[in-house]
């Protein structure tokens, strides 16, 4: 319900609930009726946007680049001439 919608917090978040409640609570009870249903085949996803929007990255340190170069091409040793004797 709109109610279960307001007290989570989803419609500050997300400002469709607003525009279309009825499409997001269809969407919010499908994934939950998933969640409910096929568990083990989720696996842990995250299967709304709410999930998805509540998952914060930035707590998770950013990871560590590596610069890797490469050696230069040696330019082709120049072809000797030939000799004729």
């Amino acid at each position: 319900t709109m109610d279960r919608a307001t007290k989570a917090g989803f419609p500050a978040k997300n400002p469709n609930y607003k525009t279309q409640p009825q499409n997001k609570l269809l969407a919010r009870a499908t994934a939950e009726c998933a969640r409910l249903i096929a568990a083990d085949v989720l696996r842990g996803m995250p299967y709304s946007a709410e999930d998805l929007a509540d998952e914060n990255d930035d707590t998770a340190p950013a990871p560590k680049t590596r610069k890797i170069s490469r050696k230069k091409a040696e330019p082709a040793p120049a072809p000797e001439p030939e000799v004729t004797p």
